[in-house]
């Protein structure tokens, strides 16, 4: 969606893409190790580019292709706007620019700007408007650039255009700082949730006192399935999009409670009858990628569901442990060390068995200080909550003032005061409608071919 408003500036104009820039595609990637192999010259793909609002320049590549590989492709030139032409449709909307000469791969897009028009502000127009609603829907979406090369946008004169660009990149520096410092501040929390296991489970925040290296007095040392009767695997047959009855998979965990908003279903009686799950039912990630396997959450009966057989369901003895207690040390820094030196590694994914599951070392305090502990940790972490949701606000409306700030910025509003102290440098040959005049005699001055001589001359 464009966020630009009809009306303009009166020494603005507004045209087509394609009268103002150069719109193409890149290059077929080489296909064989050979286009590769000592490569030096940079050679773009989608990956490379920044993600709205993220970085701006592509200034090097994973891929790097060789001589001979160039002789085959085109060369784009420094300041050429990059903008993804198919692509998962989370990519669509990646721009970039090129900070120096560079090779690109034919799922992304150019723009090359004629004279008057400044690269960083073609950039930052396209980065007002949403391509997924040109998309053609297929496996793989792409943008007609047929459809590109007719969307309206308003040109500022020239020196008006560097005047946004110079704004937009001052603004944007300070909005990007803040939103640095949001994002190490919720790392931070992240840290300080660690430490807060961490000390719960040597038994400090119970024990203020306490030495880092001894256990607390009545606390012992055990494995885990010195606390639980079983482990169970979940549910192996293939889930629905609809049915009577959820069923929780890894990608339901998230910070040690289930996220219920992805969801599959079954019918079948037999497996919720076998799997149902009870209120307090601790549940371990047995297979995932090595950063996520052994995530664990805790069932709190918010409804009827059965669990995937990527989970384990720790069936613990109610007499010896607190269902949040072993939630949080399952979910704690040491206990992801251990399942770090345990797990087996397949193809792009870890898995930790029941077997290797039971044989986690457990801290073990009383019954009645587990739940002083849990409170002690519940407390804290409310705070983190409470924190992390100021963050997340903070973030988007970052992103509402990014969004703003584009929208007055090509709107006119961002430079409303400029103008009028600089009246001068946007009227008569300076205007947009003599900038738009002049590109257009100099694209139909290369269009006209020069005479060449006949074959027998």
């Amino acid at each position: 969606m464009n966020l630009l408003k009809n009306e303009l500036p009166e020494t603005w104009r507004k045209t087509s893409f394609e009268d103002i820039a150069d719109i193409g595609a890149g290059n077929p990637a080489p296909q064989g190790e050979q286009f590769f192999k000592d490569g030096t010259y940079p050679f773009v793909r989608v990956q490379d580019m920044g993600r709205l609002g993220m970085d701006k320049y592509v200034t090097d590549t994973a891929d790097h292709i060789n001589e001979h590989a160039i002789k085959k492709l085109k060369c784009f030139p420094k300041g050429t706007v990059l903008f993804t032409k198919s692509g998962a449709s989370s990519l669509l909307n990646q721009r970039a620019l090129l900070k120096s000469d560079m090779y690109v791969v034919s799922h992304i897009a150019t723009a090359t700007p004629f004279d008057g028009i400044s690269s960083d502000y073609l950039y930052y127009w396209l980065r007002t408007i949403d391509f997924n609603h040109i998309a053609h829907a297929t496996t793989l979406p792409s943008i007609p650039l047929s459809k590109v090369c007719g969307i309206q946008l308003p040109v500022a004169p020239t020196t008006e255009q560097n005047q946004i660009v110079s704004l937009l990149e001052e603004l944007f520096s300070d909005l990007d700082n803040a939103i640095e410092n949001l994002k190490k501040a919720k790392e931070q929390l992240k840290v300080y949730r660690q430490a807060v296991l961490q000390f719960a489970f040597d038994g400090r925040l119970t024990n203020k006192n306490l030495r880092e290296s001894n256990l607390p007095e009545g606390w012992r040392q055990v494995f885990l399935g010195d606390v639980c009767s079983s482990v169970e695997y979940g549910s192996a047959s293939k889930s629905k999009k609809e049915g009577k009855i959820p069923v929780l998979r890894m990608g339901n965990i998230q910070n040690g409670k289930f996220d219920w908003t992805d969801l599959v279903y079954t019918n079948d009686e037999n497996e919720i009858e076998k799997y149902s799950l009870r209120k307090g039912d601790v549940l371990f990630n047995r297979t995932n990628s090595p950063e996520l396997v052994g995530k664990t959450a805790i069932y709190q009966g918010e409804r009827p569901a059965i669990f995937a057989g990527y989970l384990i369901r720790i069936n613990k003895i109610e007499s010896l442990i607190d269902a949040s207690y072993l939630t949080y040390y399952l979910n704690s820094h040491r206990a992801r060390q251990y399942g770090n030196s345990v797990k087996s590694f397949g193809v792009n994914q870890s898995n930790i068995n029941g077997t290797k599951l039971k044989t986690y070392p457990l801290p073990l305090a009383p019954l009645g200080e587990q739940r002083l502990i849990v409170e002690e940790i519940e407390s804290r972490f409310s705070i983190c909550d409470k924190m992390e949701e100021s963050i997340e606000e903070n973030l988007e409306k970052a992103n509402v003032l990014r969004r703003s700030l584009l929208q007055q910025a090509f709107s006119g509003d961002l430079t409303e005061q400029w103008r009028k102290e600089h009246k001068d440098l946007i009227s008569g040959e300076n205007s947009s409608e003599e900038l738009l005049r002049k590109i257009k005699a100099e694209k139909e001055a290369l269009q006209v071919k020069p005479k060449g001589k006949k074959k027998h001359d």
